[in-house]
């Protein structure tokens, strides 16, 4: 999602729903969790009671920010995606 220029904020985001999802797969079907998930309750519900927090992913970000100046920084210096494969993830994933 970095890659993309997704926000941090809707990163966040997706990764507590993610959670959510994975965690309740065993007592509800995946279409009703999404259906209920309202603006991210449901998701903040699953992950207090599994104890996944929004710090895990801050720490993430921290991580990306103060090691490799940011997300790009970490794809290109650790992964070793250049800014030609970067373009190329956004031409697949995103509208123009």
């Amino acid at each position: 999602m970095t890659a993309l220029d997704v926000p941090r904020e809707t990163i966040m985001q997706d990764y507590l729903l993610t959670n959510a999802v994975f965690m309740a797969a065993d007592s509800m079907d995946t279409a009703t969790i999404i259906t209920k998930a309202n603006a991210g309750d449901l998701a903040s519900q699953f992950n207090v009671a599994m104890a996944v927090e929004a710090d895990n992913m801050k720490m993430v970000f921290r991580v990306f920010d103060d090691l490799y100046g940011n997300g790009i920084g970490y794809l290109r210096e650790v992964l070793g995606l250049s800014v030609a494969d970067i373009n190329n993830l956004r031409q697949l994933y995103l509208d123009n």
